[in-house]
């Protein structure tokens, strides 16, 4: 069974008749106030196991827990292995959205065009962002440090899952609920979703049949980048038909042969003076091609010149690389032996595949000069050939 390694969480404490969603009782152990599931590999830790004892509370919409254990037995009809996860940091951080300082980021960007056309924009929308404006810089920050430590805990809970498993809503509100209280109702639609990008999570949302005539989903969360997995935890509720897909999230693992396919970009490549750093360890060329259009080159101030590679989310570039396979041992060898500031990290590739591959400590990029308008190593090379008329030391251009 392919995804037998994968666990879900299922229990969960049920009030089918109760209506709105429903706060944590007040008692002297914590109970997380959401349903959940997480999956993980290995073995449980002793807390672990004290948590998956506790009883979560599910949707209190008539029928969203019925509906919600469906999925959660849908994945365990696929070999899936469930188990709860406490996810009171992911909701916290969900409040913040509304409840915290990061709204000021909203007046900062179109605050003073709300301030001038205050009859151009939507008057509960306007109400919020002039209210933003009078936040206290001191707020911003405290709402910063707080996020930070619900970052940590929320790494801590996911750690060692596949996914964690969540409704995508709370409710299926009218539009005369929504202009009596249209923060309250749209922060409510949001509990489960609105700390996915405060913490920097991927999510994949996923039909999960009707309640009472109404659509009803779960969503699936991870660490950043992790969305291929997700994807293919999600197929296994909708029945999809998997395609296969590199996760970026997942260094690529040695293959049948042994070895581990890298890609390089700078002092590495062909004809560079650290390529036989690759060939001594037994490593063979296998293809040039690029990167995905998300990077950004920098030359780096070391010796021999060699650049940094850096993933951006936005205003990115394809850049040149070659794909080298080394043998797993090489490959160790030479990720022990690697020199600061260079990093080893998954580099997603033109054709949507992933390997691992040459990547910079952020810490270096500060004061380097960006060459990403080259679209490679040697491209920059000729073109410095060109304009001073020398090649710099130690380099080839070929």
């Amino acid at each position: 069974m392919p995804d037998a390694g994968l666990r879900v969480g299922v229990r969960a404490d049920r009030r089918p008749g109760r209506a709105g969603p429903r706060r944590p009782r007040r008692t002297g152990r914590h109970r997380p106030p959401g349903p959940h599931r997480r999956t993980r590999r290995g073995h449980h830790r002793a807390g672990r196991r004290r948590r998956a004892r506790r009883r979560l509370a599910q949707p209190a919409r008539p029928g969203w827990a019925e509906a919600f254990e469906r999925a959660a037995a849908a994945l365990r009809d696929a070999g899936v292995r469930t188990v709860p996860v406490d996810v009171t940091a992911l909701l916290a951080a969900a409040r913040l959205l509304y409840e915290g300082a990061f709204v000021a980021e909203r007046y900062a960007a179109v605050g003073d065009f709300v301030s001038a056309h205050p009859d151009a924009v939507d008057p509960v929308v306007g109400a919020i962002i002039r209210a933003a404006g009078e936040l206290p810089a001191h707020r911003l920050f405290a709402d910063l440090e707080t996020l930070d430590r619900l970052r940590m805990a929320a790494a801590a809970a996911l750690e060692g899952t596949d996914a964690v498993l969540l409704p995508t809503t709370t409710q299926h509100p009218t539009l005369a609920a929504v202009a009596a209280d249209p923060v309250g109702v749209n922060s409510d639609l949001g509990r489960f979703t609105n700390f996915a990008n405060l913490l920097d999570l991927a999510a994949v949302a996923v039909p999960a049949g009707d309640v009472d005539g109404l659509p009803f989903g779960v969503q699936l969360v991870g660490p950043a980048f992790s969305d291929a997995r997700l994807a293919r935890i999600g197929r296994l509720l909708t029945g999809e038909q998997a395609t296969p897909v590199a996760d970026p999230a997942e260094p690529p693992t040695a293959t049948s042969g042994g070895t581990v396919p890298l890609a390089v970009v700078g002092a590495h490549l062909r004809g560079q003076p650290r390529n036989g750093e690759l060939t001594a360890r037994g490593a063979t060329f296998t293809r040039a091609t690029t990167t995905a259009p998300d990077y950004r080159l920098h030359a780096l101030a070391t010796t021999p010149p060699k650049p940094g590679l850096e993933r951006v989310v936005r205003g990115g570039a394809a850049i040149e690389v070659e794909v080298w396979d080394l043998p797993a041992t090489g490959f160790a060898d030479l990720v022990a032996r690697l020199p600061h500031p260079m990093a080893i990290g998954p580099v997603r590739l033109a054709d949507g595949t992933s390997v691992s591959g040459f990547l910079c400590e952020p810490v270096a990029l500060a004061d380097v000069r960006d060459i990403t308008a080259s679209g490679g190593w040697r491209r920059h090379l000729a073109d410095t050939a060109v304009a001073t008329g020398r090649v710099p030391d130690g380099v080839g251009v070929g």
